[in-house]
């Protein structure tokens, strides 16, 4: 009998671990794809800190102007509270106001400030928008399960993805209406990122990737579909199989599939399926029960936050 209990407390042990490692093995693919992103934000982002920075700059010239009307008119509203300040002096401090407001051409000013005012949120919302993406990426904290509209993870993902794709596919959307699904939104967005570089680097000339989303009373379904170069049965048949790649070495782990599939699978109780046809195109399907409170992904181990 004590035998028996040593061998259910090995056992024990050997699933914890196993579930650790599995934990482990997401959170690593998760770091991999988003080093592969980093590079390709960072340059995203030097597009709207240029002319946010371009606009400031342009905005410090147009205060001159603006400054040196204030003191035009100060200098004037001082003569006009001045008893001493007689006809002449007055109508120089008007002169002088006049003409530094004719140099400063205030109309034209005020439609000036007014678009760099607008260009410069639009470049800050778009800052903040790529930030905010890559840090639903980053953090672990939502690592548990929550109620997520699965097209924000998807808006997500392209929103990530789209630097080093744009080169390479054109990204496309047909997203329905979808009830909310409890779900670990972190995941679901390192899985779209995955089958949407995956589905990039499968481009031998420049293509199209067209993401939808639908739903049933029962069931959440994603897709993503592109128009590469396909695969053959062989690959398929392998295509979830932890470290296959068909990347040349030190091009790929070979884990970004099958932690793709065992994040769904697994960890959210779906269904995920492929279909490729050569020459034609392949198309990752992605099923995520309705109910599922239960399939709450496992908290992580104790990971570094980036």
């Amino acid at each position: 009998r004590r035998q028996r209990q040593m061998c259910i407390r090995d056992r024990s042990k050997a699933l914890v671990d196993l579930k650790e490692s599995q934990a482990q093995l997401v959170q690593s693919e998760k770091m991999a794809s988003l080093g592969q992103m980093v590079a390709g934000v960072a340059h995203e982002l030097n597009t709207p800190l240029g002319y946010v920075g371009n606009n400031l700059a342009l905005l410090e010239e147009l205060s001159d102007p603006l400054l040196r009307l204030a003191d035009a008119q100060a200098a004037l509203v001082d003569c006009l509270g001045d008893p001493q300040c007689d006809e002449a002096r007055l109508a120089q401090a008007l002169q002088a106001a006049d003409a530094v407001r004719r140099e400063a051409a205030v109309e034209q000013l005020r439609e000036d400030l007014r678009q760099l005012f607008v260009d410069t949120r639009y470049g800050l919302g778009q800052i903040g928008e790529l930030v905010s993406g890559l840090k639903d990426f980053a953090r672990l904290d939502r690592a548990f399960s929550e109620e997520v509209d699965l097209n924000d993870c998807v808006r997500n993902a392209v929103l990530i993805a789209r630097t080093a794709i744009k080169d390479k596919a054109e990204i496309s959307s047909q997203l329905g209406e979808l009830p909310l699904i409890a779900c670990a939104p972190s995941q679901i967005n390192q899985v779209l990122l995955n089958l949407l570089t995956n589905a990039a680097q499968a481009m031998e000339r420049f293509g199209r990737i067209l993401l939808k989303s639908w739903a049933d009373e029962r069931q959440v379904f994603l897709s993503v579909q592109d128009n590469g170069k396909g695969m053959p049965a062989e690959v398929l048949g392998r295509i979830f199989d932890p470290f296959f790649t068909t990347k040349p070495v030190g091009q790929g782990t070979g884990l970004g599939l099958s932690v793709s599939y065992f994040i769904i699978t697994n960890n959210h109780k779906g269904q995920m399926e492929v279909r490729s046809e050569l020459g034609r195109g392949t198309c990752f399907s992605i099923r995520l029960p309705l109910e599922s409170s239960e399939a709450v992904a496992p908290a992580p181990v104790s990971y570094t936050h980036l």
